[in-house]
């Protein structure tokens, strides 16, 4: 399974990448993580050769693009990806125009426990409803 992460942030970017790698081990999951990156560009360049299964990407982007556009890029590459958005205002994270998106989840972006636990429980929900619909076969 290959993951993608976006997020400007250095402590967040550090926080859902070393989260999301620690639980892929301890679980036994392979999980190739092809990008982390504060830069949608980064992404945009990767879609032009490859894909991947889950992306976590942060609403909060504001330096270069707008995670709208790169959520919309992601999707018109690749309709099955599950894409996870994260944010600390979660006014954005219920904003109308996502749901166009198919979305498949939801982290409200802190610094206590609970992003954590809410970055494994999406993974591991990823993980799940990818081996349901056989995208390991």
């Amino acid at each position: 399974m290959k993951v993608i992460i976006c997020e400007e942030d250095y402590s967040y970017i550090e926080l859902v990448h070393s989260t999301l790698f620690k639980f892929a081990k301890v679980k036994g999951i392979n999980a190739e993580f092809n990008l982390t990156t504060r830069k949608p560009s980064s992404i945009i360049r990767f879609l032009e050769s490859d894909q991947a299964e889950l992306y976590y990407i942060s609403l909060d982007l504001v330096e270069t693009m707008p995670a709208i556009e790169l959520i919309k890029e992601i999707r018109e590459k690749n309709e099955k990806a599950l894409i996870h958005v994260m944010s600390t205002d979660i006014v954005k994270l219920k904003d109308p125009e996502l749901t166009q998106y198919k979305i498949f989840g939801q982290i409200v972006k802190t610094t206590n426990g609970s992003m954590r636990d809410e970055l494994r429980k999406s993974f591991a929900e990823s993980f799940s409803y990818l081996k349901a619909n056989s995208y390991f076969a």
